[in-house]
């Protein structure tokens, strides 16, 4: 999803489908992507950058943020994958300023109804609150009975606690009467393929599928720091690192 300050020319639209044309096999899945653009100005600029783009009209309630970025905050965006789910698609979700290096599909258990990124993986740390800094911005989640049945819950608590709408997916799924609901079927996936800037622990190159700029709260810091990652990528710089203080303060 991006607003005009994320589809623009030298943005962070340009650079995430730039890093899934170079990644390790996902060229191919730039013909199944699709970009949604959360203003008229968003659409016009990814119609030049990208054949498949959506623009998603919603009327904003002052609890939303205006930001794109966070996993699938706000109640609007998930009933927009709820929609998605319910025609029948299974759906990866990235945000933007997500780059993939490799793809991050072979990650996903295809017998759990949700596989996702959440930063801390570990089921002991299932009642921590995960803000958008340190979830991995990504989630594969099938479409059957059981994910549909979670968003149609989550659309009645709209309802019921409309204080919860900006909970990430991390904090949906990690709660204990959804857990239950989904049979346990949720994929944490490994810290160790899906890496965020201002990751405390040195990760394995050869392993890291995607990594998300998700301390950097600022546009211009996002744009600066992963067109300095895709630079030494396209180099083959073999000491490429992700720091863990980039936007830090």
């Amino acid at each position: 999803m991006v607003d005009r300050e994320w589809a623009k020319p030298d943005s962070i639209l340009d650079l995430f489908l730039e890093s899934v044309r170079i990644g390790e096999r996902t060229k191919h899945l730039l013909n199944h992507l699709i970009v949604v653009a959360l203003d008229d100005q968003a659409l016009r600029y990814c119609l030049r950058a990208h054949p498949h783009c959506y623009l998603h009209r919603y009327s904003r309630k002052k609890s939303e943020s205006l930001k794109p970025d966070g996993l699938v905050t706000g109640w609007n965006k998930k009933s927009l994958v709820k929609e998605i789910l319910e025609l029948g698609y299974h759906i990866m979700f990235t945000e933007a300023d997500v780059m993939w290096l490799r793809n991050p599909l072979m990650h996903c258990n295809p017998q759990n109804a949700i596989s996702v990124a959440c930063g801390n993986s570990l089921i002991d740390h299932q009642h921590d609150h995960l803000t958008t800094e340190n979830t991995g911005g990504f989630f594969y989640a099938k479409s059957n009975d059981i994910t549909i049945d979670m968003f149609n819950i989550l659309n009645v608590e709209r309802v019921l606690y409309p204080a919860t709408g900006n909970q990430s997916l991390c904090d949906i799924v990690k709660r204990e009467d959804v857990i239950k609901a989904l049979d346990k079927k949720v994929t944490f996936l490994d810290d160790a393929n899906f890496g965020k800037f201002c990751q405390p622990n040195p990760q394995d190159q050869s392993k890291i599928t995607t990594v998300h700029a998700s301390c950097c709260h600022d546009t211009k810091s996002k744009v600066r720091y992963l067109k300095l990652l895709l630079q030494d990528r396209k180099n083959m710089n073999p000491q490429w690192i992700i720091p863990s203080q980039l936007c830090r303060g």
